[in-house]
């Protein structure tokens, strides 16, 4: 499963979680949330591996999560 900085922090918003919640959720620091959005780290497996257990993110989810995360990045809309 491929996460990009981006689609990380499209699943925290959609959550409605600050970058301190949502590394709370993960057992990680908050900075380690913001440089990793801001592409100053890397998405380490673990890191995937902690959300997708935290969130019960499956492929399905994932493939949703990646498309309104395309539709959103490319201008596309649904209609």
């Amino acid at each position: 499963m491929k996460m990009t900085p981006n689609t990380i922090r499209m699943i925290r918003l959609a959550y409605g979680m600050t970058q301190n919640e949502f590394a709370d959720r993960l057992g990680c620091s908050r900075q380690l949330i913001t440089m990793i959005e801001r592409e100053e780290r890397s998405v380490t497996d673990r890191t995937i591996k902690k959300m997708s257990e935290a969130f019960s993110l499956d492929d399905q989810k994932m493939e949703t999560i990646q498309l309104l995360r395309g539709m959103f990045v490319d201008g596309k809309s649904a209609g």
